[in-house]
């Protein structure tokens, strides 16, 4: 099997995980001032999460 068909969704399936990752890295920006707040912060990474594959 070629590398080439293995790597042909890669674009698609970096674009998703970018956004994702865009989210949790904010999140746990936001997060990191507030650690009282972890638990909103972890629902809130899940939703947003949640939100994007939905979107997808």
């Amino acid at each position: 099997m070629s590398f080439r068909y293995l790597l042909a969704p890669v674009p698609l399936v970096v674009g998703v995980v970018g956004r994702v990752w865009v989210w949790v890295l904010s999140a746990v920006m936001l997060g990191a001032m507030n650690w009282m707040n972890w638990l909103t912060l972890a629902l809130a990474v899940l939703g947003a999460t949640l939100g994007v594959f939905n979107a997808v």
